[in-house]
């Protein structure tokens, strides 16, 4: 493909620089306000200097009456080198006096309408770029807040896991229920796997209503477990509240005398009626603070809160 000529390379590049010097320019100030700059439009190779955004047609125009000016100023003058009295003298006067203010009003309109028609283009980029760059401020303040409070909930996030780590924690459950319905099935898993030679399940609670009556089908699988470990040679110790002092509990939960005592006999009946030797549970003098089910590769940690049930409390999962 055949290059441009020089001319046309040369004409090319003054009309980019005339579009690009036509544009608005922004910049701020050291006090960071905004400064909108509008560069002129002015033509500087147009014969007349100057005066805004000349097209084609207009450019014609102001030639054309600039042309009609001085043919008007020279027929004017060339009259006064004819005789008064001849023909020549009022033809001539005549033609250039009527040309001259004629043409002088049409270029003076010109100018003016173009300056006039200048300042609106000016007035209107001025404030499209006004209102532009006020639009693009508040979504760049928009997504800096937005990313400060991602980063900061990632620098949260962070801390939070590198601590967890370093704990043992591996997870967090909302209650018992959903971290019973995910630590049941590694119980079970883990209490058959025989290749574990020194396998043992420790359970401290208050009085396991938690697990064998408040979910039923959760009930189920920790039978399972327990008849599991029994017939695997799997080591399990559970320790239950007193009943002797299981009036502290009832206290904090507003509950009725010996309701709990009550229910700590139920269990001891329930695990004995499934296999669970007597030897296998104890009573302890005192009120636990945590429900655990312990193996000796993970914990399940929920804790007893004030004044409340503990299987409505958030649990932790921790390896070792």
């Amino acid at each position: 493909m055949p290059l441009p000529s020089a001319t046309l390379r040369e004409n090319q590049g003054h009309e980019t620089d005339r579009f690009a010097a036509a544009q608005p320019r922004i910049s701020r100030t050291r006090g960071g306000s905004r400064t909108v700059t509008t560069t002129n439009f002015a033509d500087s190779s147009s014969p007349l200097g100057g005066h805004g955004p000349v097209t084609s047609r207009q450019h014609l125009a102001r030639v054309v009456a600039a042309f009609a000016l001085l043919l008007g100023c020279f027929l004017v003058f060339i009259s006064f080198y004819y005789k008064p009295d001849s023909w020549q003298f009022p033809l001539l006067l005549g033609i250039g006096s009527a040309v001259v203010p004629g043409a002088l009003f049409a270029l003076l309109s010109d100018i003016s309408f173009s300056e006039v028609l200048l300042r609106r283009v000016e007035e209107r980029v001025n404030e499209i770029a006004d209102r532009q760059i006020t639009s693009v401020d508040e979504k760049v303040n928009s997504l800096s807040t937005e990313l400060a409070r991602s980063l900061q909930s990632l620098s949260i996030s962070t801390t939070y896991l590198s601590q967890s780590k370093a704990l043992g924690i591996v997870m967090a459950y909302p209650d018992r229920r959903t971290a019973l319905e995910h630590f049941l099935p590694y119980l079970r898993a883990y209490v058959t796997n025989k290749s574990l030679p020194d396998r043992e399940v420790v359970l401290v609670a208050s009085s396991v209503k938690g697990v064998i009556e408040k979910f039923p089908d959760l009930g189920q699988h920790f039978l399972q477990v327990i008849e599991e470990a029994q017939k695997s040679d799997c080591s399990l110790r559970i320790l239950l509240t007193h009943p002797a002092y299981s009036r502290h509990r009832e206290t904090q939960e507003s509950r009725q005398r010996y309701d709990i005592a009550k229910e700590i006999l139920h269990a001891i009946n329930w695990l004995e009626r499934r296999g669970v030797r007597n030897q296998q549970i104890k009573v302890y003098k005192g009120t636990p603070t945590t429900f655990m089910i312990s193996t000796h590769e993970k914990m399940l940690l929920n804790f007893y809160p004030y004044q409340t049930e503990a299987f409505n409390c958030f649990c932790l999962l921790i390896v070792e």
